[in-house]
């Protein structure tokens, strides 16, 4: 079965209903087709396929993409204080723990993950001192510890 071919207005009247604006001329329904979204003013590119299918043309809009700024944001209101700039999601960002103060690393993916920046706040991690300091409060010492017994 050969696929449904559009014409030039029959996809631009699709585009506008949708919302997008196209900035280049229509080619094909599989062909990226450059434009912004009517509704927030980001740029896009979607297919004509893409746009069929979907409730809106824009990934912003639909919520499947994210400016950097809105991750970082996100970030920080899990936690984190950021030292560095947001890369990607699979980047760590360096910055301090709201909370407990400890030097952090997270990535976007793992805070979406798990919903929390900080891993000694999730109890994943321990910092050294802190447990140092516990055990010798019930009157254990650490075996391979770096403070001197008493």
């Amino acid at each position: 079965m050969k696929p449904r071919t559009y014409s030039e207005e029959e996809a631009l009247a699709i585009a506008l209903s949708k919302d997008f604006q196209p900035t280049v001329p229509f080619q094909t329904a599989k062909t990226k087709w450059s434009g912004y979204c009517l509704k927030c003013g980001y740029p896009g590119n979607p297919t004509l396929s893409n746009i069929l299918r979907q409730k809106s043309a824009c990934g912003y809009c639909t919520g499947r993409k994210q400016d950097s700024t809105i991750r970082l944001g996100k970030m920080m209101a899990l936690g984190l204080i950021p030292s560095g700039d947001y890369i990607d999601n699979c980047t760590p960002i360096h910055g301090v723990c709201e909370r407990c103060h400890q030097p952090i690393k997270p990535t976007y993916h793992n805070a979406w993950l798990h919903k929390s920046v900080c891993f000694y706040c999730a109890k994943m991690r321990v910092d050294e001192a802190v447990a140092i300091g516990k055990m010798m409060a019930i009157g254990l010492l650490p075996r391979h510890g770096r403070m001197p017994r008493p």
